[in-house]
């Protein structure tokens, strides 16, 4: 009794040694599948399996044949082999985070993880599955990993709201070569995609202000007629508006801006879309806003509670606007 207290004590301890999978938090750096983080378990078939070189072991004794005996040793070495096959799928593989997409609620959101294999063997049937019970009816996806490789593995999740969407936890595990033995680990990793309010209401922009039929391709600070001077050239600008001849001078890229009395620009107040009742509705609205007036290449500015950006274009300022919308009132 007192051996099987013992027992049973040190069992208990190693487990509580073990990490729990479900309290790791989001790590911000690479995950590294070392031992300690890799578990390894029979299958089903492989318990069946064991139950099965049991009983030819038994009758092997029961008729003294050692062709039967051969055949269970053989059979036996092979699943021990096996069981280090199968936890070498994952031990050693770095994953990292890559590169993630904004998009509009509704859309689908696309997270890029990389699989650094290299100056390692080749990987096989690696089957990646979110933990997160809210997405568990997307198929899980299988991945082969060539060896000495970095590979790219993309993700999609649908965004059913604004705000940020965060990749859960992931599975990710093998049966390879014999599916007698599972390989298993967590990937948890601090990834997150902005997700913007989904463009709704009405295009035309808000009375007294540039709307469509003031026509497109034209910026608000060069519709004046006064020539004002020279600024950089940002992501977006229209061709027409570069000075063509400084640059086949190879001197920079510079636009010509233009003043006057016809150059007003474009303020979104929050005031402005107050009276739809309904915060996501109103932020709908003025999403669509600015991506009216960046087709239109026209300065604008965002104005909502606690939150104030300047008139300006491009696509920078364009990704600022849609950002203060995506993340007003959401507590990170």
């Amino acid at each position: 009794m007192t051996v099987f207290s013992n027992l049973t004590t040190r069992v208990a301890l190693w487990w509580q040694g073990l990490p729990r999978p479900s309290h790791t938090q989001a790590q911000t750096g690479p995950i590294l599948f070392d031992r300690r983080h890799v578990y390894i378990f029979p299958t089903k078939q492989g318990f069946m399996f064991a139950f099965a070189l049991l009983v030819m072991l038994l009758g092997s004794m029961n008729y003294n044949n050692n062709m039967g005996y051969m055949l269970v040793f053989v059979l036996a070495s092979m699943a021990l082999i096996s069981i280090l096959h199968t936890h070498r799928m994952l031990h050693g593989l770095r994953v990292e985070a890559g590169h993630t997409e904004p998009a509009f609620a509704g859309d689908t959101v696309s997270f890029q993880l990389w699989l650094d294999n290299r100056r390692l063997p080749a990987r096989f049937a690696l089957i990646w599955q979110h933990c997160n019970p809210k997405w568990q009816n997307i198929a899980p996806m299988t991945l082969n990993i060539p060896a000495d490789q970095r590979q790219a593995l993309t993700l999609k999740l649908s965004s059913q709201q604004r705000g940020r969407l965060k990749l859960d936890r992931l599975k990710v595990s093998s049966e390879f070569p014999l599916g007698l033995f599972k390989v298993w680990s967590y990937v948890h990793l601090d990834l997150a995609a902005t997700v913007y309010p989904k463009p709704l209401g009405q295009r035309a922009l808000p009375r007294g202000e540039r709307n469509e039929a003031q026509g497109e391709g034209q910026h608000t600070d060069s519709m004046g007629d006064d020539f004002i001077g020279y600024r950089d050239y940002k992501t977006g600008d229209s061709p027409r508006h570069i000075d063509w001849k400084a640059v086949a001078r190879g001197q920079e890229w510079l636009i010509k801006q233009f003043g006057g009395a016809g150059a007003p620009s474009l303020i979104f107040d929050w005031s402005q879309v107050q009276h739809l009742g309904d915060i996501e509705a109103a932020l709908s609205q003025l999403c669509l806003w600015v991506l009216v007036a960046e087709e239109q290449q026209a300065s604008y500015g965002l104005n909502l509670p606690h939150v104030e950006i300047e008139p300006d274009y491009g696509e920078a300022h364009r990704e600022r606007c849609l950002t203060a919308l995506a993340l007003y009132g959401v507590r990170t």
